[in-house]
């Protein structure tokens, strides 16, 4: 059919669909490295200050040592907002908040922070730890993992069995060459996501098909 409909799964359009996609997310990943790794510059230098020594005190943060202090551990809680926020020049979301044109308020910034909320608040309450450099690392880890798997299901949310069967299965054809003898078209319709994340994640072959 024409190249030119518009339909993200229409066969001439899914691996377009899927590259700008991929793409997309390797951007967002990016900018979310980018961000943990300017809270951890961030905080060394509030530690560096304090202290007015190269080597930051770490200890400053623990809650158990008699170096701890209140006054460092706050403006370390300010700095993950700041990092965080939706006024910095790093976060993923700004342009969409300016194209969108919503409106600053609580609502839409809690909103369309997102994923961010849980990750900015296990920061804050890991203040306190032994050793405060490991918790961030271990948080942004984790964080990490959460908006590649986030981003993995967005990246065929809107693919539509009941729609886009035909297209796919005429996709999956032409890139896996498998004999419609061996296979039940209706089971294989039923299947289209679960054969498309497979694709995705390089797992697919004409024999996994052909089962």
């Amino acid at each position: 059919m024409a190249k030119n409909n518009k339909d993200p799964w229409h066969k001439n359009n899914i691996d377009d669909t899927l590259k700008k996609r991929k793409n997309d997310q390797r951007n967002l990943l990016n900018v979310v490295q980018a961000m943990d790794s300017q809270l951890i510059y961030e905080v060394t230098k509030i530690l560096k200050d304090h202290s007015g020594k190269d080597i930051p005190d770490w200890s400053l943060l623990d809650s158990e040592h008699k170096s701890y202090n209140k006054e460092v551990a706050d403006k370390v809680r300010a700095k993950i907002d700041e990092v965080y926020s939706l006024d910095s020049k790093l976060h993923p979301l700004k342009d969409v908040i300016k194209k969108a044109n919503l409106e600053r308020n609580y609502f839409n910034e809690q909103l369309v922070k997102g994923i961010y909320f849980k990750h900015t608040h296990q920061l804050k309450r890991g203040i306190g730890s032994e050793n405060y450099m490991a918790t961030m690392q271990e948080r942004h880890k984790d964080n990490l993992d959460e908006v590649v798997k986030a981003t993995s299901e967005h990246l065929l949310s809107d693919l539509d069995p009941d729609k886009h069967a035909d297209y796919v299965l005429d996709f999956l054809k032409d890139k896996y060459k498998f004999d419609k003898e061996k296979v039940s078209t209706d089971s294989m319709k039923n299947k289209v996501h679960e054969l498309m994340v497979r694709h995705v994640a390089q797992r697919l072959s004409k024999d996994y098909i052909h089962r």
